[in-house]
């Protein structure tokens, strides 16, 4: 089937009947064409993975050429080449918007739990290439680090504070939060 589709994109007219390029054969078409050093056939997977970037994304299983990293692995695996850069750009912007990391401490355990699935998956070491897999590291790594340093108790809003302090009142037994930057307190 990859063949055939194949060879309809370069000539249309040869067989009407093969499937058109999607996504479900987009990653044997973009290694067939990686594999006997097609540019046209690549360039035209590119363009449409260009076309269809919307479609990318982290939730996607990483079976699916639509997963984010799994598109970055395939760019990086068979689009690699300098003429391909200008088009492959939009979809490594894709990547990249797709491993910033949320704030706020509730967003950021859920964008941990987001990579923790995919991180988890028996696939992920062999469907995702050893560059991208650094990535998503350093990514981890870092909404770790501010997860971790996060205040336990309430924290203030003011722009770029993330840090509280607890102080317990003996006459009372009320816990104070007090920021560390002095702007707000809560009970």
């Amino acid at each position: 089937m990859t063949w055939r589709t194949a060879l309809r994109m370069l000539n249309p007219k040869s067989d009407s009947q093969a499937a058109l390029l999607s996504w479900a054969n987009l990653e044997p078409v973009l290694r067939l064409a990686d594999k006997y050093d097609s540019a046209v056939l690549r360039a035209m997977c590119v363009a449409f993975m260009t076309c269809n970037q919307a479609d990318i994304k982290l939730e996607e299983p990483l079976t699916s050429a639509t997963n984010t990293l799994i598109a970055a692995t395939l760019l990086e695996q068979c689009c690699s080449e300098p003429e391909l850069e200008m088009y492959t750009k939009s979809i490594h912007a894709v990547l990249d918007a797709a491993l910033t990391a949320p704030t706020g401490q509730v967003q950021e355990k859920a964008f941990l739990g987001k990579l923790k699935v995919l991180l988890t998956s028996p696939l992920y070491m062999k469907l995702v290439s050893p560059s991208v897999q650094a990535r998503v590291l350093t990514m981890v790594v870092s909404v770790m680090e501010s997860v971790m340093s996060a205040p336990t108790g309430p924290c203030c809003t003011s722009a770029g504070c993330r840090r509280a302090k607890a102080s317990i009142h003996t006459s009372t037994s009320v816990c104070t939060w007090y920021c560390a930057c002095g702007t707000q307190n809560y009970s």
